[in-house]
């Protein structure tokens, strides 16, 4: 999807649809955009990052054994970002 700028926003889209839970495998030091698919395709859930600056973002490794949202609000702090939820199941970073 193209946005105002050139802009592209990302969104995962959970293969089967599934409760959101817990982390169980660490995530490697990467971008936004790699912590959130991976985090995506572990847990099923979808998040959007509508900034390409915020997707390129380098964030540190992330533990196992975290709750979905306490991952997702580690990565956003990290990388200087808030999470908000827009369903069950999914969230945005901004």
């Amino acid at each position: 999807m193209k946005m105002p700028g050139g802009a592209l926003a990302a969104l995962l889209v959970a293969a089967a649809p599934a409760v959101a839970g817990t982390l169980t495998v660490a995530l490697p030091a990467g971008s936004v955009g790699q912590q959130v698919m991976a985090l995506g395709r572990v847990t099923r859930i979808s998040v959007v990052v509508p900034d390409p600056r915020l997707w390129a973002r380098r964030v540190p490794s992330l533990p196992a054994g975290m709750h979905v949202e306490a991952a997702l609000a580690l990565i956003a702090r990290r990388a200087g970002a808030r999470v908000e939820a827009v369903g069950p199941n999914s969230w945005r970073l901004v």
